[in-house]
């Protein structure tokens, strides 16, 4: 029976090797440390283990196996880091599969082919115009390469014949989006013919569709072409099994580990802007290729950091999908800023021209709630009733959307002193627009990246619960004195599995997948941080994790008694009210 795929990668594969392609690993006793290259630090938290071909951070919480580690470092999905990890070790996962390879597969080697094809076009006499005309816009040959541009002829039957001839079908090629059937004829042609291509990448660099240019009036004098005036500047893969627009950034796959280095993503709207960025040394950057952000690409974004800032001209402040792409970013925890650069140039101009004036704009960017002040202050006369009324329009939705009261307060301070009107007046505006629009930032706090952040106390003491009764059972018998129930409890249930077979290699061989994980965690934190597992020490953490349970059932409490205050019982509410001031007593006790 063929080995799992997943377990030979495992089997050929040493962690410390894996990880140690990406970050600089020392030596720490049994284990390596390094610093995480998921958050900023000066110690390092961030272990190794090869005996339990595990790795975790001890300051943000994230770990796992060699898979997760290659998800986390280069923000890709499992599929894309079993074909990374089985091409490193030399595993084959077979084409036929059902389960990996399918139509999406035969559409990447399609996109990929094709790629090639255009780039090998550069070499032909129109081709070599192509190349010049890259030259004067500043891309080198390297950039040429690394982003595999390209050019299409006109006529699509070299193309074709190409992929034919590597066994695809007209079928296979539509669906990946490069040809399309003529209703007239019913012909298959090529879809970009006679534009600039640049190859469009997933995070995980796959190419998955086209970006195809239009020729400039010069290039098609050259070529002795006419170009058509109502033809599109760019003409872009339509959505296919593989590619969704709203779904790609153009150069993550590029930008990823800069972005996390820098702890910030810049996103500009051009290819070529792009393509100059990295080629300067700045690889931070991406690109929306025209479109406003969303939800999916921001969620991309927000694997490697969450400072954005985004990179367009003044008068998008007032373009409403922008406004929606940003505000949503804000509502999902990014510190938005803005770019402004001076005399209406794109990001590609000012790097080619002035890096020193590029990085100047970088460390000057606006917060997005100044940079709306100024764009809306620049667009109306404050001094005028009807401009205040415009200015006050702009702006209060705006401040209402701000979660933090702190932060509300100065830019309502800011508005009236620019208006010249009372704070009052402006906080009234405040209200009416969150009432008109309805608060966006109640659902900050439960988002998914909010709750994957947050510091969860219990759980915390749980895992060392677990830890010291695993490391000195004697400690059971203090955990039985504080009469605290472990069947109610996912991880403390893990000590009564520990109960029944006394053993901890007995333990692991008792659970299942996810409970053995998190117990391999638990002793691998305390291979990290050996101490001595004393029972002083243990009753500290008992006391906290009564404190903690105590406090939960104080704010049950204090909300069902509101409930059914509001309902006027009032004897269940002197009920509960005694309930509340005996646990409250408890809580009091302890500290």
């Amino acid at each position: 029976m063929p080995q799992d795929p997943v377990e030979e990668i495992k089997n050929r594969l040493d962690i410390k090797e894996v990880v140690g392609d990406y970050i600089r690993l020392e030596k720490s006793g049994i284990n390596y440390k390094a610093l995480c290259p998921f958050h900023k630090e000066k110690t390092p938290s961030f272990f190794v283990s090869p005996t339990r071909q595990m790795w975790r951070c001890f300051g943000c919480g994230v770990g796992g196996d060699m898979f997760t580690f290659i998800e986390q470092i280069e923000g890709s999905d499992f599929p894309e880091a079993l074909k990374l990890l089985a091409k490193k070790a030399g595993v084959e996962i077979k084409r036929m599969d059902p389960k990996i390879y399918s139509e999406k597969n035969k559409s990447l080697e399609i996109c990929e082919l094709t790629a090639k094809f255009f780039n090998y076009q550069l070499e032909s006499k129109n081709g070599k115009l192509i190349k010049q005309y890259l030259k004067k816009r500043g891309i080198t040959k390297d950039s040429i390469d690394i982003f595999k541009l390209g050019y299409a002829p006109v006529n699509s039957k070299g193309l074709i014949k190409f992929l034919k001839d590597k066994g695809y079908s007209y079928s296979d090629m539509e669906k990946a989006g490069i040809v399309f059937k003529l209703q007239s004829s019913g012909r298959y042609v090529g879809r970009y013919g006679g534009r600039i291509i640049f190859p469009i990448s997933n995070t995980a660099g796959h190419i998955v569709g086209f970006g195809a240019r239009k020729l400039t009036e010069d290039l098609a004098k050259k070529m002795e072409r006419e170009l058509k005036e109502d033809s599109a500047k760019y003409i872009n893969t339509p959505q296919t099994n593989i590619y969704d627009k709203s779904k790609i950034l153009y150069g993550l796959d590029k930008a990823k580990i800069a972005i996390r280095q820098n702890d910030r993503c810049i996103v500009v709207e051009g290819y070529t802007d792009v393509i100059l960025a990295h080629q300067n040394g700045y690889q931070n950057v991406v690109a929306s290729s025209g479109t406003a952000l969303t939800q999916y690409q921001l969620n991309l974004i927000q694997r490697f950091t969450d400072n954005l800032y985004t990179c367009f001209d003044m008068d998008a402040a007032g373009d409403m999908a922008t406004r929606r792409g940003i505000d949503l970013a804000q509502n999902i925890g990014f510190d938005v800023r803005i770019i402004a650069l001076n005399g209406g140039k794109d990001p590609a101009e000012v790097i080619a021209e002035d890096k020193k004036g590029w990085e100047g704009a970088v460390k000057n960017a606006k917060s997005i709630t100044q940079f709306y002040f100024d764009s809306a202050i620049a667009q109306h006369d404050k001094t005028t009733p009807e401009g205040k009324r415009k200015i006050a329009a702009q702006l209060t939705p705006i401040i209402a959307n701000i979660p933090s009261k702190i932060e509300q307060s100065h830019w309502v301070q800011e508005l009236a002193d620019k208006l010249n009107v009372d704070q009052d007046s402006v906080w009234k505006d405040v209200e009416n627009a969150k009432k008109q629009e309805g608060s966006k930032n109640n659902d900050i706090e439960d988002s998914p990246q909010n709750k994957k952040r947050a510091i969860n106390k219990k759980e915390a003491l749980e895992r060392e619960i677990v830890m010291y009764v695993l490391k000195s059972p004697a400690n059971l018998k203090t955990l039985d004195k504080y009469k605290i129930s472990t069947s109610e409890s996912d991880i403390l249930g893990i000590i009564d599995v520990l109960r029944e077979v006394n053993d901890t290699t007995k333990l692991l061989n008792k659970l299942d997948s996810k409970k053995r994980e998190l117990v391999e965690g638990i002793l691998f934190e305390a291979e990290v941080f050996a101490r001595e597992w004393s029972v002083d020490e243990f009753t500290v953490i008992l006391g906290n994790y009564k404190k903690v349970l105590l406090d939960e059932e104080l704010q049950e409490l204090e909300q069902q008694i509101k409930e059914i205050e509001n309902r006027g019982e009032e004897e269940k509410t002197k009920e509960l009210l005694d309930i509340f001031n005996k646990k409250a007593r408890q809580r009091a006790e302890l500290n």
